[in-house]
């Protein structure tokens, strides 16, 4: 029966993975201090059970971790094993992480489905049940309201019907409705682009291993539509991403090409 428990330790590495981490990237410029120590602990626990199945790899991570935190015992396998903390099972929490679990999977199907890249901002997430009573914990739950809008990148999560670009999902709380608003919003095309050309600068500083506050100027020109973003944007694309922007007439001498979609910038990295 020991891989059942591997199974076990398998599932909470990729909720700390994919989940927390990912959930909390805003949470941990307020709060570093608890972010960082939940992850520790979990971490910890983690490697301190996977010591029993996983004793190499377990102790490999401890090793690491005792240089770091200065942990006393020589070995991960002489740590005492945790104990069940039943004051912190909360069978609600559970309840809403398996159901929002179960709508970001179908969510991000359906935008498979749609041919809507992540990336893309949405307007609204339509959720439905004709019983609504599972609904309703989750709109009372405003955390899980704003987890949902950052994990599938839209603007509103409504809890509505919707008669077009849907699917029915039963994730065992009974039968949803689950859709998006997929009309056509120029500001939500325009941060669409912007956060692009953001990355972009982004990949193309990493590119040239340059470090964060290293400076660098780039020579810019492209497609009109990309160039009045950068205009707009032009001192917050600046303070993001440590370089300044300098506007070219035309491409001429710069030989680099970024596609952004159907259009392109051509641009010219010069470190300083």
């Amino acid at each position: 029966m020991i891989w059942k428990a591997g199974r076990i330790l398998q599932d909470m590495i990729l909720e700390l993975s994919r989940f927390y981490i990912k959930a909390t990237r805003e949470r941990i410029k307020r709060e570093p201090d608890k972010v960082l120590f939940v992850i520790y602990k979990s971490l910890y626990n983690i490697i301190n059970i996977g010591s029993i199945i996983i004793p190499f790899i377990s102790e490999y991570i401890y090793q690491k971790l005792k240089n770091l935190y200065n942990l006393n015992e020589e070995s991960i396998i002489l740590e005492d094993l945790p104990k069940v903390e039943e004051e912190y099972i909360d069978e609600k929490v559970e309840e809403e992480y398996k159901l929002f679990n179960v709508v970001v999977e179908n969510a991000l199907k359906l935008r498979n489905m749609l041919n809507l890249n992540i990336r893309k901002p949405l307007k609204t997430l339509y959720l439905y049940k004709f019983d609504s009573r599972t609904l309703l914990k989750f709109l009372d739950n405003k955390d899980i309201v704003e987890l949902l809008k950052d994990y599938l990148n839209v603007k509103e999560v409504v809890f509505e019907n919707i008669a077009e670009n849907f699917i029915y999902v039963n994730i065992g709380f009974g039968d949803f409705k689950l859709g998006f608003d997929t009309k056509y919003y120029p500001e939500l095309e325009e941060e669409w682009l912007y956060r692009e050309i953001r990355r972009r600068l982004q990949d193309i500083r990493k590119e040239n291993k340059l470090r964060k506050g290293q400076k660098a100027n780039i020579e810019i020109y492209g497609d009109e539509k990309l160039i009045n973003i950068i205009k707009k944007y032009k001192d917050t694309l600046e303070k993001d991403t440590d370089t300044v922007i300098i506007m070219k007439d035309s491409n001429e001498g710069l030989n680099n090409v970024e596609r952004i979609y159907e259009m392109s910038i051509f641009y010219r990295l010069n470190i300083l």
